[in-house]
């Protein structure tokens, strides 16, 4: 018999239930990165008044930039202004102006239909997780702005060949 699963909390991946008990609802990679992380947020002033909801909201947007950083570089098009501000203004939209309710659009300036739909699969996976509604409900526009402005400045949200959201999108915060 199979054991039950449910969905971690920082990746949205199945796994065991008996690893989200011991983890904090999170597999076990998500689990380390979010106490690596925490013990760098309680140097962070900012972060203080978080709770726990910044850590997990912290591992979406790195397997976000992981995306983004994968688009980009089989593409060349996405490298253009025009669609990094496309995809900016969704992301201004939703993390800093707190509208749940938004909804990736169809087209995003690359002239390509297939990498507009890869852009729109990775908004909307990105904007669906309950971690990130959950993070844009318990936090005020003002705080939100200020946590992802810092996350932006200090290079935390890096994907694993290296290149942080900032590089990849600019400053959009």
């Amino acid at each position: 018999m199979a054991e039950p699963k449910t969905d971690c909390t920082g990746c949205g991946r199945a796994i065991l239930t008996r690893t989200a008990e011991r983890n904090k609802g999170m597999c076990k990679p998500c689990f380390r990165e979010a106490e690596r992380f925490s013990a760098h947020l309680n140097s962070q002033a900012v972060y203080r008044d978080a709770g726990p909801s910044i850590s997990g909201f912290r591992n979406a947007f790195i397997e976000f930039t992981e995306g983004v950083g994968t688009i980009f570089s089989n593409h060349a098009v996405c490298r253009d202004t025009a669609v990094r501000d496309e995809i900016c203004g969704i992301l201004q939209k939703t993390l800093l102006n707190g509208n749940t309710k938004l909804h990736a659009q169809a087209s995003y300036a690359t002239m390509d239909p297939a990498v507009d739909a890869s852009i729109k699969k990775l908004l909307q996976g990105f904007l669906g997780k309950p971690i990130v509604h959950e993070f844009i409900q318990q936090h005020a526009d003002e705080l939100r702005i200020k946590l992802i402005g810092t996350m932006m400045t200090d290079r935390s949200v890096v994907s694993s060949s290296g290149e942080d959201l900032y590089e990849l999108l600019g400053e959009w915060v």
